[in-house]
């Protein structure tokens, strides 16, 4: 099977993440073995002996500035040997940018896996700021060479945005969702109830997530309504509407080619039968992928269609397609 692979296709072999609880009464990581505990997560995800990577890729991350080299401190607290160690600079898109260019590097042999981390451990550096301390850091020697650099910082505010003084996220994107509530005729009321309904569904996926930093229910009035505990940063947006900076979560993607995977001894998930014509042993079907879908969703694949062919059969009390996408959606 594998002579028939395109050995350099990349493919996701592990992921993984970490949420620190310190508020619960976990154990306080400094950035850098926070960062490395989401990377040994996804490499145990593989399922291969692996204890080596070509490259480990760091995505900026504010938390881990002070190290000398913050992803090979995360390589040696993981476990890992690499011969590369990367922090990929940019902006907004820095996640899928480095993701393209790891694919790219795999696909075309210069690289043949990479271990791509990200995270933040805001919560805890200012928790520590408030008792007066600064989280305790490991210090690396000073012959310790720096990391190779991917991209480079954006420059995010153009001069006639900063002559205005419109120079941060929370005076830009409260702009273009006035423009948006204008473009779809709401009144400002109306937008507010379409924004905090928007947000509730997000909310409860976070509920049945483990890995969630927020697992509270939170409605669309509660998420809608500005409060004590709830205040505008930037009208129409609440606190309950933007993203959270104070969290301590790291994540991690490994990825390499099928053959360099099977090298590794990952192996096959399963087996075929005699003559090599079906699978018969760890049979994963469509329907276990779908349903692998609903449940990254957020949603339950036990409520959702029968696990039948065509569209005719739906258990009674089952959403039907035009419930889940509306009534004008194409099935196609």
């Amino acid at each position: 099977m594998i002579d028939h692979l395109d050995r350099r296709r990349p493919v996701i072999i592990g992921v993984g993440q970490h949420t620190q609880r310190t508020a619960a009464g976990a154990e306080v990581l400094e950035p850098a073995a926070l960062l490395a505990r989401a990377a040994r997560v996804a490499i145990d995800d593989t399922g291969a002996r692996i204890d080596a990577v070509d490259s480990v890729r760091l995505i900026r991350s504010v938390s881990a500035r002070a190290y000398r080299n913050a992803p090979a401190l995360i390589a040696t607290f993981a476990g890992l040997r690499a011969r590369e160690h990367v922090v990929v600079e940019g902006g907004g898109e820095t996640p899928g940018a480095a993701l393209v260019r790891a694919c790219d590097d795999i696909a075309t042999g210069a690289r043949r896996s990479v271990l791509l981390v990200a995270g933040e451990a805001w919560y805890s550096a200012t928790q520590a700021q408030r008792r007066g301390a600064s989280l305790e850091v490991t210090t690396q020697s000073e012959d310790t060479p720096p990391p190779d650099v991917h991209g480079a910082l954006i420059e995010f505010v153009h001069p006639a945005e900063e002559a205005l003084g419109i120079t941060r996220p929370i005076h830009q994107y409260p702009l273009f969702e006035q423009a948006l509530r204008a473009h779809l005729g709401h009144s400002i009321a109306q937008h507010q109830a379409h924004l905090g309904a928007l947000m509730a569904r997000f909310s409860e996926v976070a509920v049945a997530n483990p890995d969630a930093w927020d697992r509270t229910a939170h409605t669309a009035d509660q998420i809608a309504t500005p409060s004590p505990t709830n205040r505008f940063v930037g009208s129409p947006y609440t606190k309950l509407m933007v993203s959270n900076e104070q969290v301590d979560m790291a994540a991690a993607m490994a990825r390499t080619g099928p053959l360099h995977w099977v090298e590794q001894g990952a192996g096959p998930n399963g087996e075929t039968d005699e003559v090599g014509h079906k699978a018969a042993v760890n049979v994963v079907t469509p329907n276990d992928y779908q349903a692998t879908i609903f449940h990254l969703l957020g949603l339950d694949p036990a409520n959702w269609p029968e696990h039948h062919t065509g569209w005719g059969e739906l258990p009674e009390a089952a959403p039907t397609w035009s419930a889940f996408w509306g009534p004008d959606a194409p099935r196609h």
